[in-house]
């Protein structure tokens, strides 16, 4: 049976590549996929684990699906719109 595309999916995960002491939140909206790499949290005060404008990362997976070229700065409302 047919099931509709969720808008967005969202998940958490323990010692990713780019830290392995750390934690990783990723979310999917549409072709578009934004990180959040840093310290694993130890309260739900420590989340989200990253700086919005320092250190969040956005991929374009349409045109860069091995996540090369971070496009967060370029691309504000996106970013506003994952972090909102």
């Amino acid at each position: 049976e047919f099931q509709p595309q969720k808008q967005w999916v969202y998940h958490e995960y323990c010692a990713p590549n780019e830290n392995p002491s750390g934690w990783g939140q990723a979310l999917r909206i549409g072709h578009y996929t934004g990180l959040c790499i840093g310290n694993k949290p130890e309260t739900s005060d420590d989340v989200p684990v990253c700086d919005k404008e320092k250190t969040f990362e956005l991929y374009d997976l349409k045109t860069d699906l091995y996540q090369t070229t971070n496009i967060a700065q370029n691309h504000s409302d996106i970013v506003e719109e994952m972090w909102s």
